[in-house]
């Protein structure tokens, strides 16, 4: 049960993650050039379209793919990717606004998303180990989706109109 819990979370973590990218798409591809990585304007928007690509693919496989090891470790690789280039930005000492969950007016406080993440990635790798060996019906799996999609909305339109224009409860700021 706790695998299933932790399944659908990771669902909506990357659901939520992913549709804010969308919603918020020329501010994402400014983030990624932020990081200093890619400086190429084609290279930037190719790569933006494959995290949110990517993130959504994770989202779906956590729902209808529970068990299944290519779903834990594509997540873990992402959030890998992720925290390596945060652990970049402070050895470079830079500011930025990570854009994690969508559009900020604040910077992002590197050093508690770093933390963040690495959290992410030990509940991801101790969640793979129990979902071993989850089996759950289709229709429940469909559910489940529907669920995460509608917390994922409705997550964004409460941070869109009822807090300020660029705070979110998800993100890390100083």
């Amino acid at each position: 049960m706790i695998a299933i819990l932790m399944s659908i979370f990771f669902a909506a973590l990357f659901m939520l993650s992913s549709i804010s990218k969308i919603v918020d798409f020329q501010d994402f591809q400014h983030a990624i050039k932020q990081f200093g990585i890619i400086a190429n304007k084609k290279i930037i928007k190719i790569s933006a379209y494959l995290f949110v690509t990517t993130e959504l693919l994770i989202s779906f496989s956590f729902i209808f793919f529970m068990s299944h090891w290519i779903t834990y470790m594509s997540a873990i690789g992402i959030m890998l990717l992720f925290t390596a280039v945060l652990l970049k930005t402070i050895v470079e000492k830079k500011k930025i606004t990570c854009y994690c969950f969508g559009k900020s007016k604040k910077q992002t406080n590197i050093h508690l998303a770093v933390a963040r993440n690495t959290a992410i990635i030990m509940l991801l790798s101790a969640t793979a180990i129990l979902a071993s060996s989850l089996h759950i019906n289709v229709v429940v799996q469909l559910h489940i989706m529907i669920v995460v999609v509608l917390f994922s909305v409705i997550t964004l339109i409460c941070k869109e109109f009822l807090f300020e224009r660029g705070g979110s409860i998800l993100e890390s700021h100083q």
